[in-house]
């Protein structure tokens, strides 16, 4: 053989034998690849309880892969589900040669006992394993889930308070039973194990409220757990971590007085204020504003060098001008502004003090109804803020709306020009507005397409466009009932309720196609309800349930009617039974949940009026 030949067949040899352990190596992956689907579909099979199918997959998984825990584990799990006691008992033998002295197996065994049926003994069992094993916890922790899958939910929690006898220093365990009752529906000893849990590792007090605070009752039972709190909650009054968790569910099911006379006392130098303040934000949300506007005022009396001194401020002037708008109490609303002005003069340098100044503008806008006074104080904090954009363009943005109220489209539109980066979107559906309300619809189609493009199909302003470009499509089939419309819409805006009734009238006469009349009848009875002529918005809504082209929003309409019926005439009976046709009727309609809740409150509230 040539030198040539002789070479090339070590080289042949050589690629021959480098490429073997490759090629095995990817049979391998391949197999590893086919074994984990094939395991992951009997797990499917085995969530809908087809364990006869999940077997055919793992018997064949574990004879290939003989003492692999998972596939073990879960060969075990069908076929016990399947009364297959004798193929259990093998299994666990063959299981147990590879590691002849892990207790596991023997839990095991105890499991498949009780499901034989041979409970006495199962339990003598799993008892004998803690007992031959003290100090290994893991154990426990398998005993005591081995007794909750069958149903022991009492021997476990007893093997757990055992672990913890045994095993003090060991704090989770006290959670562990805790989540146990909870997960049961037994409150009363889930807090218990709470509390306690939280003396003992008081920075995860957080994750132990957020269980606390998830649980849901009736207000019978709130009334009990609050006792409950109370009680359980004097054991560990050098806990503020736990007065902390007392306050936030006495908060939760609104015992506010409770919940703030425990934040006071929480309240130190160190903290200055921050308990206050978060019990005021949520008392604020809650609409709970004269409470809220305590705990703000104690802020800013009793922490002036706060670092919530300044978000505290402002609180307690929304919380001022909501009081105002809710009573019509002017002095509340000029307590608000006298405010605004005080901190301005003390914090003039601080940039927080502009959203302080929109909020005076808002309150002479919205409350006042001072026009005028809100766009001089809009543009002062545009022009005192151009050095922040997103300032400045809020002003502008508020600017803008109120010379839409004002009438003034032009100056409107010039405001909202000005603006070029977060509220363009905004901005340019308001423009959109303007050329609608201008019947230059061709232009507010194009602004509405901007603003699409801009923010795609889930942006915060893409809904409205959507909504104010179907209305454009009535601009051929309907011309002067859209103009008619769109004078409406342009009165609401501007809080002319009375006006905007009269061009709906008006737009109704034209005889408008469906999809526009539905619209123009459910905008015509909200505004009467807001009114105060409820007898009128009960017609309007009527129209609808009689018109057979509007079928498809009968189920609106009916729900309206019931809603002015029981909110605002406090007619039970009847409201009852409005609701109880609209289930009736249509059941698949988006308002049968909140129909079907609110027919449970008025049973309860009414048992001798409704049915």
């Amino acid at each position: 053989m040539s030198i040539v030949m002789r070479l090339m067949a070590v080289l042949w040899l050589t690629g021959l034998l480098f490429s073997l352990p490759a090629q095995v190596g990817d049979q391998d992956l391949r197999r590893h690849n086919f074994e984990r689907q094939q395991f992951r579909m009997a797990q499917r099979y085995q969530s809908s309880n087809q364990h006869d199918l999940a077997l055919r997959i793992l018997k064949p998984l574990y004879d290939r892969n003989p003492g692999n825990v998972q596939y073990y584990q879960e060969l075990l799990e069908s076929y016990l589900k399947l009364s297959l006691f004798e193929e259990a008992a093998a299994l666990i033998r063959q299981q147990r040669a590879f590691d002849p002295t892990n207790p596991r197996y023997d839990i095991d065994y105890a499991n498949l006992l009780y499901h034989s049926d041979q409970k006495e003994e199962a339990l003598r069992r799993w008892h004998r394993v803690i007992e031959q094993h003290p100090d290994n916890l893991a154990l426990y922790t398998l005993v005591a889930n081995n007794m909750l899958s069958n149903g022991l939910f009492e021997e476990a929690v007893e093997t757990y308070r055992q672990a913890y006898r045994h095993f003090p220093d060991k704090h989770f365990l006290l959670k562990n039973v805790a989540n146990f009752y909870r997960r049961r529906l037994h409150y009363r000893q889930a807090v218990q194990y709470y509390l306690e849990y939280v003396s003992k590792q008081p920075r995860d007090y957080q994750s132990v409220a957020r269980q606390l605070l998830s649980i849901q009752v009736e207000e019978e039972q709130a009334d009990s757990l609050i006792r409950l709190f109370r009680q359980e909650a004097r054991k560990y009054p050098d806990v503020p971590e736990i007065q902390l968790i007392a306050a936030q569910f006495y908060q939760r099911y609104q015992r506010y007085p409770e919940a703030m006379r425990i934040y006071q006392s929480l309240e130190d130098r160190q903290s200055q204020g921050k308990y206050l303040f978060e019990f005021a934000q949520a008392a604020q949300t809650d609409s709970v504003y004269d409470l809220a506007l305590q705990a703000y005022r104690q802020i800013i009396d009793r922490y002036p060098d706060s670092p919530y001194v300044l978000a505290a401020y402002f609180g307690a002037a929304e919380c001022n001008l909501k009081m105002a708008q809710k009573n019509n109490d002017q002095t509340a609303a000029r307590r608000a502004i006298q405010l605004i002005r005080s901190v301005r003069e003390q914090y003039a340098t601080y940039p927080q003090m502009a959203r302080l100044s929109l909020l005076e503008g808002d309150i002479y806008r919205e409350f006042f109804f001072d026009i005028d006074r809100a766009i001089t104080t809009y543009l002062d904090v545009a022009r005192r803020y151009g050095e922040e954009p997103e300032v400045q363009e809020q002003a502008y943005l508020k600017a803008g709306e109120s010379y839409i109220i004002r009438g003034d489209l032009a100056k409107a539109a010039a405001m909202f020009a000005r603006i070029s980066a977060d509220l363009k979107p905004k901005a340019l559906f308001y423009l959109a507005k303007i050329a609608f309300y201008q019947h230059n619809y061709a232009e507010a189609e194009n602004y509405l397409n901007q603003v699409i493009q801009m923010q795609g199909l889930r942006g915060e302003q893409t809904n409205d466009a959507l909504d104010l470009m179907a209305l454009l499509n009535f601009r051929q089939t309907a011309p002067e009932a859209l103009k008619d419309y769109a004078a409406a819409d342009w009165l609401i805006f501007q809080q002319k309720k009375s006006q905007a009734i009269t061009r709906l009238r008006d737009a109704l006469e034209h005889t408008p196609p469906p999809g526009l009349r539905v619209r123009i009848l459910l905008q015509a009875a909200e505004l009467s309800a807001e009114l105060d002529n409820l007898p009128e918005a009960l017609e309007y809504c009527n129209r609808i349930l009689q018109d057979q082209e509007l079928s498809l929003f009968a189920d609106q309409a009916l729900f309206l009617m019931a809603t002015i019926v029981d909110r605002r005439l406090n007619d039970p009976a009847r409201a009852f039974r409005l609701y109880d046709r609209l289930l009736a009727e249509f059941p698949e309609s988006q308002f049968v949940n909140t129909a079907r809740e609110r027919l449970k409150q008025l049973r309860t509230q009414n048992p001798d009026i409704v049915p």
